[in-house]
């Protein structure tokens, strides 16, 4: 997107990547790792940047904030363009759903130490190796993620750089609804206030979240659309990232009634 001009800001989330370079190594205590946060955040960096517009693109549970966010700036009245939610549920506890049924595809056994690993809040060795084909058969796909050097997000994850986010947001479990964004649900936001903010569901051919889900959500929002990357897992950007990056440039043009480049 920044190859046709527009200025794409990539942020990480407090508790989050680099966030650490830029607080001497500090993080705010866990309880103060909360939704309200992050949304907060977001204004933080629109006022340190002069951002008066915007366009919202969130991935997974950054979908969920993403929604949130814009919801409660009521879309355009508080300059939100428009919102990407990449491979985001209409509800956590329905995460956990698509989550646990994506789960039984990958046998009993992986199933079982996955959810064990999951309840005791540790990784067995056999729980490593069900995660690692569990992430590669429905979050990144790409080679990219099991690469000696993994690259972008994938090198983030790898490096657990996220851990106290995750811990907060998702309760450090990854197939029972936990943490601050438990009860998050989609038809909560008011929804009703992105009348005139267009709002793009996606998701991966073989996404963890599941089709009706995506459904769903694209079916809760006055002015959504949705669209699926073949061949993808949930790491669209990466699995499919020149069609994703397509689709999100004809959803933003869309959205400021402006001409799609040439090279979109």
């Amino acid at each position: 997107m920044a190859g046709v001009g527009r200025q794409v800001i990539f942020y990480d989330q407090v508790g989050c990547g680099n966030t650490f370079l830029a607080s001497n190594n500090t993080c705010p205590s866990p309880e103060q790792l909360t939704v309200d946060l992050y949304l907060r955040q977001i204004d933080a960096l629109r006022d340190a940047l002069g951002l008066d517009k915007v366009h919202l693109y969130g991935q997974g549970i950054g979908g969920m904030l993403a929604l949130s966010y814009a919801a409660d700036k009521q879309g355009t009245a508080g300059g939100v363009l428009s919102v990407t939610a990449a491979s985001t549920a209409s509800s956590y506890s329905q995460l956990m759903t698509d989550r646990r049924a994506a789960l039984k595809g990958l046998g009993t056994a992986a199933e079982a130490a996955l959810l064990a690993a999951d309840d005791a809040g540790g990784m067995s060795a056999e729980a490593a190796s069900a995660l690692q084909q569990y992430t590669q058969q429905y979050v990144c796909r790409s080679p990219a993620a099991t690469a000696p050097s993994p690259a972008g997000c994938a090198r983030v994850a790898a490096q657990q750089r996220s851990r106290r986010c995750f811990d907060a947001l998702a309760g450090g479990r990854y197939f029972s609804p936990a943490g601050a964004l438990a009860g998050w649900d989609a038809q909560g936001l008011g929804l009703s206030s992105l009348q005139e903010t267009p709002v793009l569901v996606t998701r991966g051919e073989f996404d963890e979240v599941a089709w009706a889900s995506a459904q769903q959500l694209a079916g809760l929002l006055p002015n959504g659309q949705l669209a699926e990357s073949a061949g993808a897992g949930s790491y669209q950007h990466i699995d499919a990232w020149e069609p994703h990056l397509t689709c999100i440039e004809v959803h933003l043009c869309a959205a400021e009634g402006s001409p799609i480049p040439k090279t979109a």
